[in-house]
């Protein structure tokens, strides 16, 4: 279809819509076996939609342009778990919450924060527990909260096509999102319903016309989101589910070929893929819940500090933290302490960059005029100097140095269960106890990282490393292994900017958990003379424990060692100022600058890694006072030491 130059009137819709509907609903019938949602544009809404699809598009226009506005938007939810009447079954508050947090920490982007009006409601009444959406509207006359998100979760779901992870209403409906016990676990479905709940469409929708490859009909068309790319409704027949890629060849009505989203939460896309919410998606969340949800309240929940960090990807000394305020009981000031002796905000969600590094402990005390509370955590900046060793004897203590990243399935701890020597080492464990893992596919040691495997079942930590001032450098650490079952469960690597260093470790032996710690040797030279991150990540089949026998499934790691030998000219360690003089390309083929500070091109000189002065077969050309170009094309490859008066850089040549 040609792109709307203005928005088309109702009627026009209308026609739209029964034309789209009648083949919609016949498609849908045909493969209901992989439609997961039930959450469905219809003649009982549509109308509405029109209405709030011309609003919206109104208001993003005018008042959005950033992804996070640095005010938060608190949205009350209640949450209902399902039982029989003799109250047996039901998720479990555990799962449920793990949940919740997952979607807290999607929403925090679109400047949204969901908290529980009050505790778990527990409804106990088999007409519900395998729940059928053509009961939404009763059920929510018994036991919906008014003018709340009411979250329900009952054993299975149905619709009138048969089985589905869930469904919600848009806005203009019932408050109301459902979900089945297995798909409230599964990372993505709870993230995807409440999409729906807040105006977002699939991103195969063709009721409002099919969205062309080239974008030119993206703003009224198919979802009615730019940054969304064209899609043609991913189902078994052009999807791969295990590899998470898109293998079809449909193409649109001017015969471009489809290249979907195949990670975006909105998508059909199997429940393991789904990762990602855009810009434009976000940035329609937040304008719909001032449009049209923002009659959502509930008593005010007593004053609780809380913040979320989003750090820059950065080792370097000078790091920005984006922090969002997501403390409940309506606070009328904030005062956050950055502590480093230095910065402070009374904003409400503030930035801040550190000028060097070291472990803050940052702090937001929030007050609301009768009384105060505080929370804080701790952030890195900067990056260690071998030789480095952490042995965790500090508890704890001994993570700050890391950034961590765990999934609502795996943790990561300091544990005193296993040690290699003393009484703690870290742990990397798959946390819950059921029976059955729904969307948890079985990895061989080679497929147990891929980002879009089972992006939910991995836990991680990084660290920055400095290691720009040695020639040789070793990693060594102790680790122990439970695999519970299936060898194929229980994985670790170990990566270097976020690529694997060596093969994945798995059990000693297979068949057998580790009867004590190895010890594990990996040579790091390649990454010698460089910052790098490096990381230690475990990937487990989560419906196990740390029990250390055939029903347990953790990894263990002691004493990580990092070593090498400095470069030094002569018996003199190189003293390495990196925050002065900035040098441009590196590595480079031949040629690189040198700005930043005042120097002299006669006092530049070049050694080779064995301390050998080798300026002489360099080309040196001043171009300022603060601007000198080096021509490398008479030295071989390799790694060269440029000293000036105020500055010693590294150069590498390739």
């Amino acid at each position: 279809m040609k792109p709307f130059t203005n928005f088309p009137d109702i009627q026009f819709y209308n026609f739209l819509f029964f034309i789209f509907f009648v083949i919609g609903t016949s498609s849908s019938a045909q493969e209901n076996s992989i439609r997961q949602c039930g959450t469905e544009i219809d003649e009982e809404n549509i109308q509405q939609l029109i209405e709030l699809n011309r609003n919206l598009n109104s208001h993003i226009n005018n008042d959005f342009s950033r992804l996070y506005t640095g005010t938060t938007f608190f949205v009350p939810v209640q949450i209902h778990i399902i039982r029989t009447n003799s109250g047996n079954g039901g998720i479990s508050a555990t799962d449920a919450l793990a949940a919740f947090d997952r979607l807290n920490e999607y929403y925090i982007d679109a400047s949204i924060h969901f908290y529980q009006c009050s505790s778990i409601n527990y409804i106990d009444d088999s007409i519900y527990y395998d729940y059928n959406k053509s009961q939404k509207s009763a059920l929510d006359a018994a036991y919906g909260v008014s003018n709340v998100v009411n979250i329900y979760v009952a054993n299975t779901v149905s619709s009138s096509s048969g089985s589905i992870c869930g469904h919600a209403e848009f806005p203009g409906g019932l408050d109301l999102v459902m979900q089945s016990a297995s798909c409230m676990k599964n990372g993505s479905t709870l993230i995807h319903e409440m999409g729906h709940y807040l105006s977002l469409y699939h991103t195969h929708e063709t009721v409002f016309g099919s969205e062309s490859v080239n974008g030119l009909d993206c703003l009224f068309q198919g979802d009615q989101i730019c940054d969304t790319p064209a899609d043609p409704r991913l189902r078994t027949s052009n999807f791969n589910s295990a590899g998470c890629y898109y293998y079809g060849t449909n193409s649109d009505e001017n015969g471009e070929q489809y290249n979907p989203m195949v990670n975006n939460i909105m998508s059909y896309a199997s429940k393991e893929c789904r990762t990602v919410f855009t810009l434009g998606q976000t940035i329609r969340i937040l304008s719909a819940l001032q449009l049209s949800r923002s009659y959502l309240s509930c008593t005010t929940p007593p004053l609780e500090a809380f913040f979320y960090s989003n750090p820059e990807l950065s080792c370097t000394s000078n790091k920005q933290y984006d922090f969002y305020n997501a403390s409940l009981g309506n606070p009328t000031s904030y005062s956050w302490d950055f502590g480093d002796g230095i910065g402070s905000s009374s904003s409400e969600s503030p930035s801040y960059t550190y000028s060097s590094k070291g472990i803050y402990t940052v702090s937001l005390t929030v007050d609301n005029g009768t009384t105060t509370d505080t929370y804080t955590r701790k952030v890195v900046v900067g990056a260690i100097v071998p030789p480095y060793n952490v042995d965790f004897e500090n508890g704890s203590d001994a993570l700050d140095q890391f950034e961590i990243s765990q999934s609502m399935k795996n943790k990561v701890s300091v544990d005193s269960i296993t040690a290699s020597g003393g009484s703690y080492s870290l742990l990397f464990d798959g946390t819950e106890s059921n029976a059955s893992s729904p969307y948890f596919k079985t990895p061989t040691d080679s497929t147990a990282f891929m980002t879009l495997w089972n992006p939910f079942f991995k836990s991680a930590v990084t660290l920055c490393v400095d290691a720009t001032d040695f020639s040789t450098l070793q990693l060594t650490f102790d680790k122990r292994q439970f695999f519970a079952y299936n060898v194929n469960y229980t994985n670790l690597r170990i990566t270097v900017n976020g690529n694997i260093l060596d093969s994945v470790f798995q059990v000693v032996t297979a068949g057998i958990d580790d009867t004590a710690f190895v010890s594990v040797s990996l040579d790091l030279d390649a990454y010698a003379g460089q910052v790098f991150t490096l990381g230690f990540e475990g990937s487990h089949k989560y419906d196990k424990n740390n029990g250390g026998n055939n029903t347990g499934n953790a990894t263990y790691i002691d004493n990580i060692n990092i070593a090498g030998t400095p470069i030094a000219i002569g018996t003199e360690k190189i003293e390495f100022r990196h925050d002065l003089a900035h040098l441009f390309p590196n590595p480079t083929n031949n040629m690189f600058s040198i700005e930043g500070v005042p120097m002299d091109k006669d006092q530049i000189q070049l050694f080779n890694t064995l301390g050998q002065e080798v300026t002489a077969f360099a080309s040196v050309v001043q171009i300022s006072e603060s601007h000198l170009v080096v021509d490398l094309k008479n030295l071989n490859s390799g790694t060269y030491i440029i000293k000036g008066k105020s500055f010693t850089r590294k150069v590498v040549k390739i």
